[in-house]
């Protein structure tokens, strides 16, 4: 046995089309639609009061997150918890540590897996301000961007992971594992993927969803995931904007073509230049090496579809259920809505 597998088998699916597999998707369709809408009902209601009584509130880095995550965490997730609470849960066997090694090996594959969705996702934002004759435009940055330091440690590398975790991986799959382990793995990418709600953020938090999925699944373990969220989170969001803080990439595209000017710029901005290009030569290395890892040792890999079609019930068994139908059309409409108004 390698250190990244359980001794204990794979638990066998239900019956495709039975009761219990029905019940199952049906209800965490619902409760998943009750934390997305009860979640995104309350911010636009506080955002409204926000703007009305406390706009100072609003312009605040603290005050938008805490206008993000205060509706989820307090009231949005308690609500689609006792709605999940009916179904039994069944944790996955503790297997073995991982050691230091493993876990650089699956933050490369995470990484790789993250940058080639983050790909898609800008190439399809892209595309649809280039149809509408807009600039492209990454709200995501720019709220990162304009957030403090601290706010973002705090929210994007300290709540949000374990948060994220606890409510796409745990509470999500102890419930559909029953189900067979490769469709929770599908289940928890997808259910992950569809609640950031625009295009931008899907595809990355799609595949990096499946493998902190496979991650808890197979070691029974929800801090390696959490852990590997974090620094995933710090590396790929928080880190590059320390750096850029330092770096004006504006006036730097404008002296594309004046290299006398440009090398001037460089000169004094030597440190800022030299963080930001070890951080590129860094990503590009962890990219490299990820794609690396993925292939060469995809028996430890997350996304292998012969195994999801071999544990698992079919799509239409488990997304065709009512709830799971529902979930679907509304955070693809809020998807939607997102393209359509940014």
């Amino acid at each position: 046995m390698n250190e990244y597998t359980n001794e204990t088998p794979l638990q066998p699916p239900l019956a495709p089309e039975g009761p219990d597999t029905k019940r199952c998707f049906n209800r965490v369709g619902w409760a998943y639609c009750l934390i997305l809408g009860v979640w995104t009902g309350l911010q636009i209601l506080l955002a409204r009061l926000g703007d009305k009584y406390a706009p100072q509130l609003l312009e605040s880095s603290w005050g938008i997150w805490l206008l993000s995550l205060l509706p989820l965490y307090l009231a949005a997730v308690p609500l689609g918890y006792l709605v999940l609470r009916r179904l039994p849960a069944q944790r996955p066997a503790v297997g073995k540590k991982l050691s230091a090694e493993r876990l650089f090996e699956l933050f490369t594959m995470c990484f790789a897996l993250m940058y080639l969705g983050n790909l898609i996702g800008t190439l399809c934002n892209y595309t649809l301000a280039a149809a509408k004759g807009l600039p492209f435009e990454n709200p995501i940055g720019e709220v990162l961007q304009n957030s403090s330091i601290l706010a973002n440690l705090v929210c994007v590398v300290g709540i949000a992971p374990v948060m994220e975790e606890l409510i796409f991986r745990k509470l999500l799959c102890d419930r559909v594992r029953v189900c067979g382990e490769g469709t929770a793995v599908l289940t928890s990418g997808l259910v992950f993927g569809l609640f950031h709600g625009n295009l931008g953020q899907f595809f990355y938090a799609f595949l990096a969803g499946m493998l902190f999925a496979d991650i808890y699944l197979r070691t029974g373990r929800i801090r390696y995931s959490m852990l590997l969220h974090a620094c995933i989170n710090f590396f790929g969001g928080v880190l590059p904007i320390i750096l850029l803080k330092n770096v004006d990439i504006e006036k730097i595209s404008d002296l594309s073509t004046d290299l006398p000017q440009l090398m001037s710029y460089a000169q004094n901005h030597l440190g800022a230049m030299l963080g930001f290009g070890i951080y590129g030569l860094t990503v590009l290395a962890l990219f490299i090496l990820g794609i690396i890892f993925l292939i060469s040792d995809r028996k430890k890999a997350a996304v292998r579809p012969a195994k999801l079609r071999a544990e698992g019930v079919p799509f239409g068994a488990s997304f065709g259920r009512p709830g799971m139908l529902v979930y679907l059309l509304l955070s693809v409409g809020l998807m939607v809505f997102t393209a359509i108004k940014t």
